[in-house]
């Protein structure tokens, strides 16, 4: 009787819970829990404080300046440069490649907002067979002054050197010193223009080492630190006395010592010497008779060793005692 009657009590509740769903679903309709739309004010915003410069040049490749900030090349004759009115504006636009002359101008406008201002810039070829002059003013002197990989000669004591009927474009010079660092320097002469360079050779306190062994693959460390695989060189060493250790399997680890100069390289070769078994000891390790070898090899302390004697010894009596029993 009493089971009946909490049956049909649990009854009554599932079907009490069923009507509260259906009246809580008709009521609330079911755009009323979509969450509301954002709108996207992003693409509003974007570019609300930015206007732009569309620069076109009939030369791809050119490089665009505006003042000193270099913004990027032209490429398929145009270029779109982003400009900020939260900033302080530009003043001047400068276009360079070399054969041609160099454009520059000032802005005379600056893009609102959202809107762009073009600029068209023909780019001029410079004429054929222009020349210039190199003014190189640098220290110390004999100084070796290399241009495009053609020697020049040497700085004089003056401290003065001039290379006239040099062809217009752009250049490479290198500026070298016995124990002083390489400088390389590139730069764009223009026709009839004097291109002045001031050197200041700084010294090298660095060199490097040429390591090298016989047989090659050896472990090279220099002052206890890994440095690689013989052959090897190794440069941008601080000027002082290192210790150079070399190391590979079957053979014995070499020693040597190096002095490093600034500026310069030092190349040590060391050979190596093949390790010598002795034919006793390869006899003993063969027949296995070495003590050490036999203890290593069990494995177990000579406590051990009793412990397990003693355990077989009364297995054993244990044995007997069964079998005397059973006769």
């Amino acid at each position: 009787m009493r089971a009946c009657k909490t049956k049909n009590i649990y009854r009554y509740y599932v079907l009490l819970l069923f009507v509260w769903i259906c009246i809580y679903c008709t009521l609330i309709p079911a755009h009323a829990i979509v969450a509301p739309e954002i709108p996207d004010i992003s693409s509003e915003m974007k570019g609300a404080a930015e206007g732009f410069y569309e620069i076109i040049s009939n030369t791809d490749g050119t490089r665009v300046y505006f003042d000193a900030d270099f913004k990027g090349f032209i490429s398929n004759t145009g270029l779109i440069v982003p400009v900020s009115r939260n900033t302080d504006p530009y003043t001047t636009i400068t276009l360079e490649k070399e054969g041609y002359q160099t454009f520059r101008s000032p802005l005379h406008s600056y893009p609102e907002p959202g809107k762009t201002v073009t600029i068209h810039v023909p780019m001029t070829k410079e004429p054929a067979g222009g020349v210039g002059t190199v003014l190189i003013d640098g220290n110390p002197a004999g100084t070796i002054v290399i241009r495009d990989n053609a020697g020049m000669g040497t700085i004089p004591e003056s401290g003065m050197i001039i290379l006239a009927n040099i062809p217009s474009g752009i250049h490479t010079f290198t500026f070298s010193y016995p124990g002083y660092a390489n400088q390389t320097i590139e730069e764009y002469l223009n026709i009839g223009a004097l291109l002045r360079l001031r050197i200041e050779m700084i010294p090298d306190d660095t060199g490097t080492i040429s390591v090298s062994s016989q047989p090659q693959g050896a472990e090279v460390y220099l002052d206890d630190v890994y440095k690689g695989i013989t052959p090897i060189v190794l440069p941008d060493i601080p000027a002082e006395t290192y210790t150079i250790l070399l190391r590979k399997d079957g053979y014995s680890d070499q020693v040597s010592t190096v002095s490093i100069e600034g500026g310069k390289e030092q190349a040590v070769a060391i050979p190596l010497s093949p390790l010598m078994v002795p034919s006793e000891e390869f006899s003993s390790r063969q027949k296995g008779s070495s003590p050490a070898e036999f203890r290593q090899f069990a494995g177990l302390p000579l406590t051990g060793i009793a412990a397990i004697g003693i355990l077989i010894l009364a297995l054993g009596i244990l044995g007997m005692y069964v079998i005397m029993k059973k006769k």
